[in-house]
């Protein structure tokens, strides 16, 4: 509109050119200094933000770097030779140097050796280590591209413009000795400036030729225009206008002084549908007229009164009738000495616009009124002065007309930051109830680029409650010791709580929209997992129990309820399946059916085994009381009564061992067997259970019996019980004796490995049916448990064998055929030692002992025992004293030096033998004292030796034993 304007006015004003050439010399001075001045700047701050990128980037990876690079030993021991270990007193501080920045090496002390740079670091008190710091630099360089370098490594073609300075050096007194820097390859800024400033400069004198040419032509222009004085309408349509305004998309009319047309463009045809050489022969008024026409306010009439322009929107008509919505630019058109010779009207079509305006007014008249029916507050605030200044009608009718930011102040209830993006806030309304709501903002660009802040507020109060409701029973389902299932109509599962997750082993990613039929979850082929479905599509409660696979394959019975769920048109909607694990109850179940069965087999055992007891009892007693009972006749002869004897002696043991084994198998079933573990020589033990069983238990059985050792020498000393040990071994001798008619018992031991040592019993006797080994070491049972069995005996002797061997760490076995004799193993864990003292003997066999002179001490509470004692030594020639209890053994033993030895019984009144044993080893430590106890189950033989016992007899006492035991230490 411009170019045209100064086109139709046709006033061309003379200006010299000496000054326009001065301004644009000036003008081109001033732009060439501005943008050298402003790339100085912008240049001079990108090279500060790279370095301080660069020294960040640096400093970000030193530490790493370093730790890479840098080696500080553990120990005095070097492994790189690289490394320099230097104490305090023989650093040159002449040589060491300071770092400004202590993060470029790990250190702020660099010390110069050699022409070399290592960096100190203080090792301990007096020492310190100086590693190279070109390992840092080299690796710096290799993992960045950039050289890291120090003074001295300065290369003469450096220069200031391709490095830059990370710290300085300085000596002890502050001095500046050097720098560190990285080199920077790429080309600065600044010389790109050194050569673009004269580039521009050249351009710019360019545009000043260009512009002195122009001025040149317009001068010689504005010389033809004015050799004419006035202006007709012939000259003025002279000027080609339609080039001057060709490419105009706006309509251009000129209007004379009395309303006459006096030229239209084409793109006044196309906006009024008016031909050109109609609009050029008739008045303006009479062509695309107005409603300002013949007022004050016409566009002629205003501009030749007074005014300079005038710009308005009006409506006007084209012939048609139909209505467009134009913007009028009117303004004069002056002839050279400042006279209006006609008006030029500008119109542009802004129907267009107009429409859409209006579509726009409308929708926002829509949109304000949508926002204000929305079911939740809406509100704008200023985003600089936060002012609301809109809020929907829902805030009007909370805040009762107030500001919605006032109103909070007075009822928010809880502290919330409201300026936050999202938040939840508590609002307590005029009836007191306390609500809850959803608060959002957001940013947004308003009219006029103008920051804006919009909020919704949404209540959301009921949607808390259901979540808590819903919370709740979240929680109780997952923690519910129950699995909970919930199907579709179509079996597909839709939920599963952590429970049946935990019992299965399936998770809802896995089980999602799966039928349950498919998952092959029951076990068996009942199919009542579809059995119950089908009761719950005709809408029947189903309940049973089903074993199921569970996690790792393991089977699981659970107790089972289908339940469907009826939604409000009668349909099936969902199904609810409940399992609860019963497995342990099935197990409780089956074991106490196994229990039952075991107590009725138990008690028929029980039942067999009182009667049989009856009859193991009274057979031995029988012949104790009998043969007894014939000692006091005088008829008997010498020889009879000694056979006599030997019978009662025999019964006796019979007796002793089935009580024995009564009261171990009592204690096997109370869980209160005891293993007292000591060490003992294993070939010792072996020669005296040979000894018992070959001169004393074997009589004149034709078996023969042998013992076979691995190790022949006695320092085979082991960690055991040999009591417990010995036990188990007699009682499977004993067993082979009494079920081998004639030929062979063999025992022994050898190592099965270097952890276990296995003994042995093997017979020729009848032999074991395969069929009943399997049961020979349950209590109460035997082979042949028949009325008629040729053999007696209660059936526990190889019950407790096992539990012993069992509690010593081992197992035992049998292998049997029925008629070729039985071998029995069982293993000890082989715990080699050295013995502390041993209690076993080592002796052969004797027929009388003798000890004149001698003085044996028998402290016991008991008479019966002690005159047991006086019986058993009457023939050895000792002197025998009697002590009732522990202090008077203590007192006799200070007042009479002549006692030799103590037969101690552990249990006294006054002072047991434990403290009174104590007592005499203070003064007497030489005495023996040797313990006797109905208790070995109960005694610790650690014990024993803490207390001074040198050995310790168990009750019943055998006496060729217990004499062997006292000639063995009254010889010592």
């Amino acid at each position: 509109m411009s170019i045209f304007k100064n086109i139709i006015k046709l006033e061309f004003r003379n200006f010299k050119d000496k000054s326009l050439h001065i301004f644009l010399l000036v003008f081109t001075a001033i732009a060439s200094l501005f943008v050298y001045i402003v790339l100085i700047r912008d240049a001079q701050t990108i090279d500060r933000i790279n370095k301080q990128k660069l020294k960040a980037e640096f400093k970000a990876i030193s530490s790493s770097l370093i730790n890479k690079a840098v080696y500080i030993p553990t120990s005095q021991k070097l492994y790189d030779q690289e490394y320099i270990t230097i104490r305090d007193d023989q650093i040159d501080n002449n040589n060491l140097l300071l770092v400004a920045d202590s993060f470029i090496f790990g250190t702020n002390k660099i010390y110069l050796l050699d022409n070399q740079l290592y960096g100190k670091i203080e090792f301990r008190n007096d020492t310190n280590i100086l590693y190279p710091l070109r390992k840092v630099t080299n690796l710096i360089t290799s993992l960045t591209g950039k050289a890291v370098l120090i003074n001295h490594q300065y290369n003469k073609h450096l220069t200031k413009k391709n490095f830059i300075t990370l710290s300085t050096l300085t000596d002890l007194t502050g001095k500046e000795v050097g720098n560190v820097i990285i080199l920077d390859e790429k080309q600065h800024l600044n010389q790109t400036i050194y050569v673009a400033t004269p580039i521009l400069i050249f351009f710019l004198l360019l545009l000043l030729l260009v512009a002195k040419k122009v001025l040149q032509i317009k001068d010689k222009a504005n010389t033809k225009l004015n050799s004419s004085q006035t202006i007709n309408l012939n000259t003025i349509k002279d000027i080609s206008f339609d080039e001057a305004v060709k490419g105009f998309s706006n309509g251009i009319r000129i209007i004379d002084k009395n309303f006459n047309v006096l030229y239209t463009n084409k793109a006044f045809e196309d906006l009024t549908s008016i031909k050109r050489g109609k609009a050029n022969s008739c008045t303006c008024y009479e062509t695309f007229g107005s409603i300002y026409c013949h007022t004050g306010e016409c566009p002629v009439v205003s501009i030749t009164s007074s005014e300079k322009e005038i710009v308005r929107n009006e409506i006007r008509f084209q012939p048609n009738g139909k209505k467009l919505h134009i913007e009028l630019h009117a303004y004069p058109i002056l002839n050279p000495n400042g006279e209006i010779v006609a008006i030029a009207e500008e119109i542009k079509d802004i129907t267009n616009n107009y429409i859409i305006e209006e579509e726009l007014r409308q929708s926002e008249n829509q949109f304000k009124v949508f926002i204000d029916s929305l079911p939740f507050g809406v509100y704008i605030e200023d985003g600089i002065t936060n002012q609301i200044i809109f809020q929907n009608n829902y805030l009007k009718q909370l805040t009762k007309g107030k500001n919605f930011n006032d109103y909070l102040k007075e009822h928010q209830n809880n502290i919330t930051d409201i300026h936050s993006d999202e938040s939840e806030i508590q609002i307590t309304d005029e009836n007191g109830r306390l609500n809850t709501y959803a608060f959002h903002k957001f940013k947004f660009i308003g009219t006029q680029n103008k920051l804006k802040i919009g909020a919704i507020l949404i209540d959301i109060t009921r949607k808390k409650e259901v979540e808590h409701y819903r919370d709740v029973l979240s929680k109780a389902i997952e923690f519910t010791p129950i699995s909970i299932i919930i199907l579709s109509p179509h079996f597909e599962f839709e939920f599963i709580n952590p429970n049946f997750t935990e019992l299965t082993g399936y998770n809802i990613d896995t089980l999602y929209s799966k039928s349950i039929l498919d998952v092959n979850l029951e076990i068996g082929s009942k199919n009542l997992i579809e059995q119950a479905l089908n009761k719950v599509r005709a809408e029947e409660n189903w309940q049973g129990e089903i074993q199921i696979r569970g996690k790792n394959g393991q089977k699981i019975w659970v107790s089972a309820s289908f339940s469907p769920v009826i939604n409000s048109k009668g349909e099936l909607q969902q199904i609810l399946a409940v399992f609860e694990n019963i497995t342990r109850r099935k197990e409780y179940e089956k074991e106490l059916l196994f229990a039952k069965t075991k107590a009725e087999e138990s008690d028929k055992l029980k039942s067999t085994f009182l009667n049989n007891i009856s009859h193991e009892i009274r057979t031995p007693l029988n012949a104790i009381i009998g043969f007894t009972s014939f000692l006091s006749d005088e008829s008997i002869s010498a020889e009879e009564r000694r056979g006599f004897s030997e019978y009662i002696y025999k019964n006796s043991q019979d007796l002793l061992r089935i009580i024995e084994n009564i009261l171990e198998i009592s204690q096997i079933e109370t869980g209160s067997i005891s293993i007292s573990k000591r060490e003992f020589s294993v070939n010792s033990l072996m020669n005296e259970i040979f000894r018992e069983f070959d001169e004393i238990e074997r009589g004149d059985s034709p078996i023969r019996l042998s013992l076979r050792k691995e190790i022949q020498h006695d320092d085979l000393i082991i960690l055991s019980d040999p009591s417990r040990l010995k036990q188990v071994l007699k009682q499977l001798l004993s067993n082979s004796f009494k079920f081998t008619p004639n030929g062979f018992v063999e025992f022994g031991y050898r190592l099965k490995d270097e952890h276990n040592l296995m003994f042995y019993v093997i017979d020729s006797g009848i032999g074991i049916d395969q069929d009943k080994i399997n049961y020979i070491f349950n209590p109460f049972r035997q082979a042949d448990d028949s009325n008629t069995r040729q053999h007696g005996g209660l059936g526990l002797g190889l019950a407790i064998s096992k539990h012993i061997v069992e509690k010593l760490g081992g197992k035992i076995w049998v292998n049997s055929l029925l008629g070729s004799g039985t071998s029995v193993f069982f293993t000890i864990p082989f715990i080699p030692v050295k013995m502390k003292f041993d209690n076993n003997t080592k002796t052969s066999f004797r027929a009388e002992f003798s000890w004149p002179g001698k003085t044996i001490l028998i402290a016991d509470d008991i008479d019966a025992n002690f005159i047991y004692f006086k019986a058993l030594l009457q023939k050895t020639n000792a002197k025998l004293i009697w002590a009732k209890n522990g202090l008077e053994a203590v007192n006799l033993v200070k007042s009479n030096q002549n006692i030799d030895l103590v037969l101690m019984d552990l249990v006294m009144p006054e002072v047991d033998g434990f403290e009174a044993t104590r007592q005499i080893k203070l003064f007497r430590n030489d005495l023996p004292v040797l313990g006797q106890t109905a208790f070995p189950e109960k005694v610790n033989r650690n014990k024993l030796a803490d207390y001074g016992f040198d050995t310790v007899l168990e009750k019943p006492i055998k006496p060729h034993q217990m004499l062997f035991i006292i000639d063995k230490f009254l010889e010592n």
